[in-house]
């Protein structure tokens, strides 16, 4: 797992939601589809959300707030990181996570993706030099390093705007 193809390609799929936002009107962008499902500005603000919450777990790795430790992560974790993808089925999103899902504005997302681009590439130099035993406790994963967790920002960056597309290409 090359840390830095990793972070060129969440870059190029973070440049795909951009450029995907082109293609909403505001009113479809907030609109909330009848099967309960979320908006797709609901589906910004998490993927946001989680990505920025996964770089503020890097930033823990890379100072060192918390304590060293030389545990993998689980199995399962490790199948993850390395066949990039998340097992099939719908993914249930913890309540704490779902519950600071809100409706926002093409402004708002545009500018929140160029925050988090910013902020990752402001890291970039950091991570390459993070200690491998340096870890966070990612919720559903276990302990992951910094290299880990760019991994799964990747993936999972990757599997939303799948199913954004998924979600798109249904409507039409």
């Amino acid at each position: 797992m090359n840390t830095r193809l990793c972070a060129e390609s969440i870059l190029r799929v973070i440049n795909d939601y951009q450029e995907a936002l082109k293609d909403f009107s505001e009113e479809e962008f907030c609109r909330k589809p009848e099967n309960g499902r979320w908006s797709y500005a609901e589906i910004y603000c998490h993927i946001i959300q989680v990505n920025m919450r996964s770089l503020l777990a890097v930033e823990r790795c890379i100072y060192g707030k918390q304590q060293q430790k030389r545990d993998v992560a689980p199995l399962i974790s490790r199948l993850i990181l390395y066949f990039g993808q998340l097992p099939p089925g719908r993914i249930r999103i913890p309540a704490n996570i779902s519950a600071i899902v809100k409706v926002i504005t093409k402004e708002e997302a545009k500018n929140d993706l160029i925050k988090f681009t910013g902020k990752l590439n402001e890291l970039m130099p950091k991570i390459l030099k993070c200690s491998p035993y340096q870890r966070i406790r990612h919720q559903r994963l276990g302990m992951l390093n910094c290299n880990e967790w760019i991994r799964f920002i990747e993936i999972y960056s990757i599997y939303q705007f799948k199913s954004l597309q998924k979600m798109k290409d249904s409507k039409r």
